[in-house]
């Protein structure tokens, strides 16, 4: 059975995790520049909005800080609330494992979906390889 310090202690390790884990998945999954807090963040940002167009602006950046807030609370929300059930039936370990794991997940999902409602990467900005996988040859000719 879990007590108060034990699910305060999950809280804020899954916070702690959302927080520390938001800006290099940006990066990984949008190839922006951002890096963790300690390194500078979203200050390291390459795609920040006005400094490059519009439609190639990094989506986690650009978004409204209350958009940003909701997504980082909606992700701990839903880490913490599954990893307290499974702490509540299985002990801490496995359940603050389990919200580590899901608040991996929801990131990615969440930079998915952020980059699909921008509309990032537009169908212009990906280089098209014209080279054929086998030979090296140009595919076309």
């Amino acid at each position: 059975m879990m007590n108060g310090r034990m699910r305060f202690g999950l809280g804020a390790l899954c916070a702690v995790a959302v927080i520390a884990l938001l800006h290099p998945i940006c990066n990984f999954v949008f190839e922006c520049g951002c890096s963790a807090l300690w390194s500078g963040g979203a200050g390291t940002c390459e795609l920040m909005p006005g400094a490059v167009p519009a439609a190639q602006a990094c989506p986690w950046c650009a978004a409204h800080p209350l958009v940003q807030l909701g997504v980082v609370g909606g992700v701990w929300g839903l880490a913490f609330a599954f990893g307290d059930r499974l702490a509540s039936n299985l002990g801490f370990v496995p359940g603050l494992g389990a919200a580590l794991v899901l608040s991996v997940v929801l990131l990615f999902c969440a930079a998915w979906v952020m980059g699909a409602l921008a509309g990032y990467p537009g169908a212009s900005d990906r280089p098209v390889d014209t080279t054929s996988f086998c030979s090296g040859s140009p595919a076309n000719g």
